[in-house]
Parts: C-alpha cells; structure tokens; sequence
C-alpha cells in the first residue's frame, strides 16, 4: 500500500512539473496576461488608426464625386425647367390656335 501511495506521489509531482514548465513556457513566449491585454488593445488601436487613414483618404476623392453629382443634378434641373416652359408654351400656343380656329367656325 506504502508503494502504491508512493508511486501516486511521484506521478503528482512529475505531472505538476509538466504543468509548471508549460506555463513558464508559455509565459516565456506568450508573456503575462496584462501583456497579452495590452497586445491586443495596442493591435486593435492599430487596426483602427489605419482604418482612420483610409478613410481619410477617401474623403477628397468622395467630395469631387458629389460635387460632380451635384453639377449633373443642376444640369438635369434647368434642363427640366427649360422642357417644362416649352410644353407650356407650346400648350398655350395650340390652346390660342384652337380658340382662333373656333372663332372662324362661328
């Protein structure tokens, strides 16, 4: 029974040393929890800053498109105004030629 006990001993304390040089291992390559903490946030703060430049970047190129849009639409507007005033025109010239017409028929 001794030896039973013994050999459950000797097999904790080599399992536990396993454990142990795992986690120097892993602390050695890995670092601490705080470290890996301010890895993560130090990336993440990366990411966004490069997102930020891109973004930047777009933001000229983005202008000038809506600018042009914006030129096209005014273009498109008094285009639309001018046909507008001419079907009206046109509509009251025939209206004075109908009512030029009726007056002969009488």
């Amino acid at each position: 029974m001794d030896n039973v006990g013994l050999t459950l001993c000797f097999q904790m304390d080599t399992m536990m040393n396993k454990y142990m040089e795992g986690l120097e291992k892993t602390f050695v390559t890995q670092g601490g929890i705080k470290e890996r903490m301010h890895q993560a946030r130090t990336g993440y703060r990366q990411q966004q800053d490069c997102r930020l430049a891109e973004l930047e970047q777009l933001v000229p190129a983005l202008q000038q498109q809506l600018a042009q849009a914006q030129a096209e639409a005014a273009q498109w507007k008094a285009k639309y105004v001018d046909m507008k005033q001419r079907a009206r025109d046109a509509y009251q010239q025939q209206q004075q030629e109908i009512e030029k017409l009726k007056e002969r028929t009488d």
